[in-house]
């Protein structure tokens, strides 16, 4: 850009001198926006910024999908670097033992991690569930 705005303020001699200025600045605009573009996902990272919609309900479907489970009641979602780590609570029904609740909670994990190569962890927290 600035070698175009040189080579007019060149060329064209007398009068054309600010061509130069306006090119260095059309340049500088250009670099910012350039940088604004690099940077606003980094700190969409650092602000630990909500994921897109479609992975958060892929990862609830898949938690769902267990028989066990009868509902998903919360799921969020943190991306650090290239990886995903899953906070999710499920509810079971309400009159399993903890060695049943453990399991099932297990499996989930190991079901949701199994699911997308980039959870590199999950989170399964168990609530009770009650009709009604």
């Amino acid at each position: 850009m600035t070698f175009i705005g040189n080579s007019i303020a060149l060329i064209g001699n007398k009068g054309y001198e600010q061509v130069d200025n306006w090119a260095a600045l059309f340049a500088a605009g250009f670099i910012v926006y350039s940088a604004i573009g690099i940077i606003r996902p980094a700190l969409g990272e650092i602000m630990d910024k909500a994921l897109e919609n479609k992975l958060l309900e892929e990862v609830r479907k898949i938690a769902a999908a267990k028989k066990e489970v009868k509902r998903v009641e919360k799921c969020f979602i943190c991306k650090m670097r290239f990886d995903y780590f899953v906070d999710i609570h499920i509810e079971v029904d309400a009159d399993l033992t903890v060695a049943d609740g453990h399991l099932i909670v297990h499996a989930a994990k190991d079901h949701l991690i199994k699911y997308n190569k980039k959870i590199r962890d999950a989170l399964v927290h168990i609530e009770p569930y009650f009709l009604g």
